[in-house]
């Protein structure tokens, strides 16, 4: 991926990222702003979108998670409050963990998930990973491509006179993201890409 792509993908990471942290902020109280906020960046890669947020965001903790543990991140020496762990997706165990620390968080610390571009699975993987940290907290996904182990996807959007992608990314917003959750498709033209829908869920301390 080439560096205007990343560019990109981390701008419009940020603009929903500082839309759900607003709304959330509405939906729960106006003292809510000032809680702190750790921010989970899923299948980071470099990481260059977890920078963004913590340059951004410089009282949040960030934490970018991958599998690959072998990356150069000289780069996160840049922000004080970023850092790496290793950790699969599709493991049970490691998500585990992410969960068990995710609640040792100061009690009304908000957790923001985040995930940009996470191929078929990873996407459900991260929603369920939502639902499982305790609020309150918020997911901020752009899917990418669908997932091939779903037959029938292009078929039921074809027929809805919908785009596959937009159709991928309802489905996860209504069937992955609980009802009791504000939930929202945001899109970002600053992406510059067609896969520029970001799921948005937001749940506070009761759920």
């Amino acid at each position: 991926m080439c560096w205007p792509q990343v560019k990109c993908q981390a701008i419009g990471l940020l603009h929903a990222c500082e839309r759900a942290l607003s709304k959330h902020a509405v939906k729960e109280d106006s003292e809510s702003k000032g809680r702190p906020v750790t921010i989970v960046d899923l299948c980071s890669g470099k990481g260059f979108g977890s920078l963004v947020l913590a340059c951004s965001f410089p009282d949040s903790q960030v934490i970018a998670v991958d599998l690959n543990p072998n990356m150069d991140l000289a780069h996160f020496g840049l922000c004080p409050n970023l850092s790496f762990r290793e950790m699969n997706l599709e493991s049970a165990a490691t998500t585990g963990e992410l969960v068990d620390m995710l609640m040792s968080r100061p009690q009304d610390g908000l957790v923001l998930l985040v995930g940009v571009h996470l191929c078929g699975m990873l996407s459900i993987h991260a929603a369920r990973l939502f639902r499982q940290v305790p609020g309150p907290a918020a997911l901020v996904l752009a899917p990418c491509c669908l997932d091939k182990r779903l037959p029938g996807i292009k078929q039921r959007a074809k027929r809805l006179g919908i785009d596959p992608y937009v159709y991928w990314c309802l489905k996860l917003l209504i069937e992955e993201v609980p009802a009791s959750c504000r939930r929202e498709l945001f899109q970002d033209d600053d992406m510059q890409t067609s896969r520029n829908s970001f799921v948005i869920g937001l749940k506070s301390g009761r759920h």
